[in-house]
């Protein structure tokens, strides 16, 4: 089954659910013919990189859509720098390991089939209220909540720091591929930060180094690819992205600032800040 993708535009209908946005890794978890799958968008089968998730007692036949999360402050607070060394990871001595350092939590969103029944042309508020009736062991598995509420979901990302929501049309089919029928909303910020070192890859200056007035390491803007913007070493959680280790950063004084646009939520390392202004 293909993951059904939220876009990006304004809204275009009126009747909404909205649910928040956690950042984990995309995955449908399947219970098939007597064998649990977590199959992530680009259809790799995740299910060894998590064992704490084959724990999950899904009825036969049930495929649920979710994210893969660590949640290191629970309920909601999420970090994906650590949870990508658990889908990273291929050692099954680190596999086992990890899962005691860095547990993860499915968090179920929607649900396709149920007990055999494909539910994909069921409204979603008739989809939810299937998924509800399901219930686990809150450490590995969760379902995210839904509001109607505009207002109640925007104070409960403000009080904690959260990435955003996805806007849902209520009636909306289940759809594989991108649109306009779930609409991502990130939480940005704008401030600004001193530049304490640069790097040297395809171009004179291919990223900067981040530090914020409290002299916390943030991240970096990147001027090479946007799928390298989670390749460079944070010195909260210590993951590098092999590609970037043979290109060191090298210093400034702090005296040139950064204006940025960010994610509140990427804390303590800044994933895909958009630079606005320098001087």
């Amino acid at each position: 089954m293909e993951h059904m993708l939220a876009s990006e535009k304004e809204p275009c209908f009126k009747n909404r659910i909205h649910q928040l946005k956690y950042d984990g890794s995309r995955a449908i978890l399947s219970n098939l013919k007597g064998k649990t799958k977590l199959i992530n968008r680009r259809g790799t089968d995740k299910i060894s990189n998590y064992p704490e998730i084959l724990t999950i007692q899904l009825p036969q036949e049930t495929v649920l859509d979710g994210e893969v999360v660590h949640l290191s402050h629970p309920p909601f607070k999420c970090d994906f720098y650590k949870l990508l060394r658990r889908d990273l990871t291929q050692d099954k001595f680190m596999i086992k390991l990890l899962m005691k350092k860095i547990p993860a939590t499915f968090v179920a969103f929607d649900i396709l089939m149920f007990k055999g029944r494909d539910l994909r042309e069921l409204p979603l508020r008739e989809r939810l209220e299937i998924l509800n009736k399901l219930s686990g062991n809150p450490e590995v598995f969760r379902i995210c909540k839904s509001f109607e509420n505009v207002e109640e979901i925007d104070k409960l990302i403000a009080k904690h720091n959260l990435e955003g929501k996805i806007i849902k049309k209520v009636d909306a089919r289940y759809v594989g591929g991108r649109s306009d029928l779930w609409v991502k909303k990130k939480v940005k910020v704008k401030e600004w930060f001193r530049v304490v070192g640069y790097k040297s890859m395809r171009r004179p200056i291919s990223a900067l180094l981040l530090k914020s007035n409290e002299g916390i390491i943030k991240g970096y803007v990147n001027f090479t690819k946007p799928q390298m913007a989670s390749a460079v070493t944070s010195t909260e959680t210590g993951l590098t992205h092999l590609d970037h280790e043979k290109y060191p950063y090298k210093e400034l004084d702090g005296s040139l600032k950064a204006y940025v646009e960010s994610c509140p939520a990427d804390i303590p390392f800044l994933r895909e800040p958009i630079l606005l202004e320098l001087k």
